[in-house]
């Protein structure tokens, strides 16, 4: 798996690539959690090009959403497609986390 960071100003843009599983969720925890340590605002993780996620990748984004909650800053995923959107919508982490269509409604109103 790969990840790009890219900082917005109010957010903290995280762009998976390849399979998010066990072997992989370490990293993309240590990516969350510098996110969430150095960043003051919002954090928004594109799976747009991501193949498939596996429980351990859910567990780090509600790990993510609730450190969030409690600082009042919001976590959104936008690009979920193929089996990505199944597990969510599996799982019913599509009424837990953000989940917006596309990167511009993922940014809006985050500055």
């Amino acid at each position: 798996m790969q990840i790009e960071v890219e900082e917005l100003g109010a957010a903290t843009v995280l762009r998976l690539q390849g399979k998010l599983d066990s072997s992989t969720s370490t990293e993309f925890e240590a990516a969350v959690g510098d996110a969430v340590e150095n960043g003051s605002g919002g954090v928004i993780v594109d799976l747009g090009q991501l193949q498939f996620m596996a429980s351990a990748g859910l567990r780090v984004l509600l790990g993510a959403v609730k450190r969030l909650t409690r600082e009042n800053r919001p976590l959104r995923v936008f690009g979920l497609n193929g089996l990505v959107r199944d597990t969510f919508e599996i799982s019913g982490f599509v009424s837990i986390i953000d989940v917006r269509p596309n990167e511009a409604e993922a940014r809006e109103g985050l500055g």
